[in-house]
Formats: C-alpha cells, structure tokens, sequence
C-alpha cells in the first residue's frame, strides 16, 4: 500500500471514531458540536487531499477507461450531494441543538460520511492503487 493511500486510510479511522462518538454522546451535551467541530477542519484538509493527490491520477487514467470515468463521475455526483447535506445540517444548526429529529439527522449525516469513506476505499484506493503497481 502506497504511503499516500496509508495516510488517507488513517485520517478515514480517524473521522470514522470521531463520528462513532458522535453518536455515542447525549444529543443534548455541548460536546456533540465539539466533537462535530473538531473533525471539520480535518475534513476539509483530507478531501483537500484527495482532490490534489488521487483524483488527478484517476482522471488521467480514466481518459482511456469509460468504466473508471463513469465511477469518478458517478463519485463526483454524490460528493456534491454529501457537500449540499452538510451544508446545509450546519445551515439549520447553526449552533447547539436536541431533540429526536436532530438526532435522527445526526444519524443520517453520520451514516452518509461513513458510506462515503467505505465507497473511495473500497472503489477509488483500490483503482489508484491498481495504477501505482
């Protein structure tokens, strides 16, 4: 595994046990937007990342390989809608919130990110990987 691909996958780990305590924390506690600010910052600079780092590669790659075009554009396509959910969760909570339906879209958020990071490494990782043998 490159290096770059190891670094990602840790930064993944990362995001993914700050979401899982998320969801572990009274809804109600301050430390639910605490937690949730600790990883924006680090969201940013990691898809920063991947945007400077793997996307180039897979899309130079995917210039002779329709099934890899189709895959980033198919990836494109839910990034925007993962960006416009969270976009617009931080819209609607500007600050501190509770209640079920704030939980439940807690929830839906962190289920999102979560399938988010399964699909780039098990789709995009694998696929940059392949190009780097």
């Amino acid at each position: 595994m490159s290096l770059l691909i190891d670094e990602l996958k840790k930064e993944h780990g990362s995001i993914l046990d700050v979401l899982d305590e998320i969801k572990e924390v009274d809804m109600a506690s301050p430390e639910v937007w605490e937690k949730f600010k600790s990883i924006q910052l680090g969201l940013i600079e990691h898809l920063q990342k991947e945007d400077e780092f793997i996307y180039p590669v897979l899309r130079e790659a995917a210039s002779d390989r329709v099934e890899l075009r189709r895959l980033l554009d198919s990836v494109d396509e839910d990034m925007a809608a993962i960006t416009t959910k969270v976009q617009d969760f931080f819209e609607k909570y500007p600050t501190e919130a509770t209640g079920p339906q704030f939980k439940e879209e807690v929830d839906e958020l962190i289920a999102t990110l979560r399938n988010r990071i399964l699909n780039v490494e098990n789709l995009l990782f694998i696929e940059y990987e392949l190009l780097h043998e």
